[in-house]
């Protein structure tokens, strides 16, 4: 059984980002890989909710995440500036710009994915069109021709998509979202059983 771990990070979600400053440790801590895969949880829960019409989430439950994910950042010391809007603060492109500018190198990956939900939690961008997605990478990729080319790629779309199919195959149901094994965690704070089923598997 492959012995990693696979992160389903979602750039809108504000758990996701604190979940991305923290799941690195915990694999150095046992010497594991982690495998980042964006996904879209719109798509994602879209699909899971499909018998209901797709999700809806109320405002008022959008409001005490905000104000959960606001104490958990100040919790855990990380800097945490919100998008002055409401959500969603993603698109598809992000999503598949991320993947083709990887080109399948996961270093790559991870650190575009890092890049990507800072920008939008630490920085209160809004990453909706083309031209918010040049701005956001334009320290990557000084050529807004290859990051519009990524954004326009079909691999990238392809391999969003793959990801979403193996996010939900998983059982994911919401973000962030993390597979160990046969285990799977959601929520950053599940981060800790992670820790300790990573523990006792060694």
């Amino acid at each position: 059984m492959e012995d990693y771990i696979t992160f389903y990070i979602s750039f809108g979600s504000p758990f996701s980002y604190i979940a991305s400053q923290r799941i690195d440790e915990i694999a150095l801590k046992h010497d594991k890989k982690v495998l980042w895969r964006p996904v879209r949880l719109r798509n994602v829960l879209n699909i899971v909710y499909s018998d209901f019409g797709g999700i809806n989430i109320p405002k008022i439950k959008l409001d005490y995440m905000r104000l959960d994910s606001k104490r958990m950042s100040s919790f855990y010391g990380l800097p945490f500036i919100p998008p002055d809007d409401k959500p969603p603060f993603d698109c598809d492109e992000v999503y598949h710009c991320a993947y083709s500018l990887a080109n399948g190198n996961e270093d790559v990956l991870r650190n575009i994915s890092m890049s990507i939900i800072s920008s939008i939690w630490q920085k209160g961008m809004i990453l909706r069109n083309t031209e918010d997605l040049v701005y956001c990478l334009s320290k990557f990729y000084t050529s807004r021709n290859i990051i519009i080319n990524s954004i326009n790629d079909r691999t990238g779309r392809e391999l969003h998509n793959e990801s979403i199919s193996n996010a939900i195959n998983s059982g994911m149901i919401g973000s962030p979202w993390f597979t160990y094994k046969n285990k799977v965690f959601w929520g950053n704070d599940r981060l800790e059983y992670l820790d300790e089923i990573i523990a006792i598997s060694n």
